[in-house]
């Protein structure tokens, strides 16, 4: 009778092979993951601390960088806008709960692989396997099928105001190219802790709106000064054309002048009796 070993090698499955490539894959994905986490968090800190937005720390600390990243969000709102908007404690209440249903969502899970599903031992010619037996109970799927959507439905709205803060950060330091990177972070999602990154020295957007006043009245008068001095060049080609039509005016009355002249230096030409 062949063992479960004996059969996995004479199947042609190599175990260590797979747990080998299982272990790289699983190893680059985790750099690869911090390379990320690290740019995105540099980003953020370099920006909460030359706002002084406050707690700065809080950009390497999960889940607390995307309560820093609402308050960045707030700061930008009440500082050119002046409105009050709560979208960091927002952020951080959908954490909270996000990690408060995913601790009975992770047991109810462990326990319907371990015990519901369960593995149970059968007996082959080729020696020991295992097999799936059981179905999982009706108050334990409810249970998970509706933690799940709560999870989905707390996961939507932390994207949407996340979604929100990152383009309130975007406007606060690139306004020209908000909409675009925000476009960039929604449909490549792997782009935004570069973005973020390379955004984090500009403050192109954070305009009082005492000064965007300002800047508007600036530009009124402006367009005032524009306007005035249209108007001038319009008037001044006006009288161009005036004094251009009066001077065709008298060029041609001096041509009929010269016509009559001729006609009668032709006429005395031809009758000289008239002489």
């Amino acid at each position: 009778m062949w063992s479960s070993y004996d059969y996995a090698h004479y199947s042609g499955f190599d175990w260590d092979i797979f747990w080998s490539a299982f272990v790289s894959g699983m190893s680059v994905a985790g750099v690869i993951a911090l390379v990320f986490y690290i740019f995105q968090s540099i980003g953020l800190y370099t920006v909460a601390k030359r706002r002084k937005t406050g707690k700065a720390w809080m950009a390497w600390i999960p889940f607390l960088n995307t309560y820093l990243l609402g308050k960045v969000s707030d700061q930008y709102q009440s500082y050119t806008q002046g409105r009050k908007t709560h979208r960091g404690r927002a952020l951080l209440i959908c954490s909270i709960l996000a990690i408060l249903l995913f601790i009975p969502y992770t047991l109810i899970l462990v326990k319907l692989v371990g015990e519901v599903f369960g593995w149970v031992k059968e007996n082959y010619p080729w020696g020991e396997g295992v097999a799936w037996r059981g179905e999982p109970p009706v108050e334990m799927a409810t249970g998970f099928t509706l933690l799940s959507l709560a999870i989905l439905a707390v996961a939507i709205v932390a994207m949407v105001f996340e979604f929100m803060s990152l383009y309130d950060l975007f406007r606060s330091c690139d306004p020209k190219n908000a909409t675009v990177f925000l476009l960039i972070c929604i449909f490549v999602n792997f782009t935004m802790p570069f973005l973020v990154f390379a955004v984090r020295q500009k403050d192109g957007g954070m305009v009082t709106p005492a000064q965007r006043q300002q800047a508007w009245q600036a530009e009124q008068a402006w367009r005032a000064q524009q306007w005035q001095a249209q108007q001038a060049w319009q008037a001044q080609q006006w009288q161009a054309q005036q004094a251009w039509q009066a001077q065709q005016a008298q060029q041609a009355q001096q041509w009929q002048a010269f016509q009559q002249w001729q006609a009668e230096q032709q006429q005395q030409h031809d009758d000289p009796t008239q002489l």
